[in-house]
């Protein structure tokens, strides 16, 4: 899917009807922290050459709390109106500021390629 055709789905897509899917594997630290695993480098010949000789194989981001929680709900079956549904019920955000962060805060885990959308992906066979 060229980027004319991924802005246009934006365009029509109702941002709390998508599925968020995460692309990375996580680890929970001691504190109940999501810590993101993201690999260093790639599946090509130098990457796995890479990965072999390299002492660290991943990049580890740390989320916040709210961050956590999110994440977490992310599950490939939760839409964002249903993680919105769980988080505004488990009171973990403030119930004006929850629904603008957890939107922004998914667009910045999509626009940085930690998440993607079921509905974009979808897309992508078209």
């Amino acid at each position: 899917m060229n980027i004319i055709q991924r802005y246009k789905l934006k365009r029509k897509q109702n941002f709390f009807d998508m599925t968020p899917v995460r692309n990375y594997e996580h680890e929970i630290n001691d504190k109940g922290i999501v810590v993101v695993l993201i690999p260093r480098f790639d599946n090509h010949f130098v990457g796995k050459w890479l990965n072999k000789i390299s002492s660290k194989k991943e990049i580890r981001t740390d989320l916040d709390e709210s961050g956590s929680k999110v994440w977490l709900l992310i599950d490939g079956k939760r839409t964002v109106y249903d993680i919105f549904k769980v988080i505004k019920s488990e009171g973990i955000l403030d119930l004006e500021q929850a629904q603008e962060r957890i939107v922004t805060y998914l667009r910045m885990l999509y626009n940085n390629g930690l998440i993607e959308f079921k509905e974009f992906k979808k897309g992508k066979n078209n």
